[in-house]
């Protein structure tokens, strides 16, 4: 009989390989104990005042929907 068409799934064996095993950090700057204080995050944003909102009767569908 042929041997079976079925993917296994039971996982398979792990990963060999690693992307970053050969990296190294000579020649960088060591990184800060802490971080600047300098630095602020952006002001938030307060709501946009879009004016009057219309509601309108849709009778396309079952029942005529309300929408804004």
């Amino acid at each position: 009989m042929a041997a079976s068409k079925r993917i296994p799934t039971d996982g398979g064996t792990g990963l060999t390989q690693t992307p970053f095993a050969e990296l190294s950090s000579n020649g960088l700057p060591p990184a800060p104990e802490t971080l600047p204080t300098g630095i602020t995050p952006p002001p938030k944003l307060g709501r946009k005042h879009r004016g009057r909102a219309d509601i309108l009767r849709v009778k396309a569908g079952p029942g005529g929907n309300y929408k804004l």
